[in-house]
Parts: structure tokens; sequence; C-alpha cells
């Protein structure tokens, strides 16, 4: 039960904010189930990583250096990158229109919207 008020919480927690150069991406947290873990363990939250986006450029913490993002539109993946050692991945220019992005960190699935 507090898992899943910890996870609702975080979710809510995510804001986006919007400056002249680029835009945040909104990012949720979706936990993976892990048979392994104890129950009488207790573990600290996933800090949502900060996402943001200018052009065609997604801009990652550090802590996503080396991580796998995918890109789906329909349910269809159409991009598939690992973020580089600079907290960078360089998108396609020729998508447009509204994607969801998804990456994993530990036992956690990150997803977002991305608009281009």
């Amino acid at each position: 039960m507090k898992r899943i008020l910890l996870l609702t919480l975080m979710a809510s927690m995510s804001v986006l904010f919007v400056n002249a150069e680029h835009k945040d991406v909104i990012i949720h947290p979706t936990s993976i189930p892990d048979n392994s873990q104890r129950e009488d363990c207790p573990r600290a939250p996933m800090r949502i990583p900060h996402v943001s986006i200018e052009e065609y450029t997604l801009m990652f913490d550090s802590v996503c250096s080396g991580c796998l993002v995918q890109v789906f539109q329909d349910d269809i993946i159409v991009f598939a990158g690992y973020v580089n050692e600079q907290g960078e991945l360089q998108l396609p220019s020729e998508l447009s229109g509204s994607y969801i992005m998804e990456f994993q960190l530990g036992s956690t699935i990150f997803v977002g919207e991305l608009v281009l």
C-alpha cells in the first residue's frame, strides 16, 4: 500500500516548465515487479530524472548516461538509442508529431510524452 501511495505521489510531483530555450519533458515512473525484494527491507524512492528537449535533442540528467531510450507511436517503436556520456540523445529530424518515450533505471521504467 505504501508503494502505491509513494508512486502516486511521485507521479503527481512531475511538473512541466517552459522557458525560451527548451522544454522540460513530463516523466512518470512505473515500478517493475521484483519478487526478490524483501517486504521488511525499506527502500528509498527513485528520484525522477530531469529530461528536457531542444529541437531534436533530448537532454537527460547524468544518471541516465548509457540508458536505452525507446520512442513509440501507436505502440510501435519508431526510434531507439542510447544516451551518451554528456546526457544527450539526438532524435531523427524526420520525426514530427506526438510520441511516447520510455527508458529504464534500475527497477523503474520512466515514461514521458514528446511533441516534436
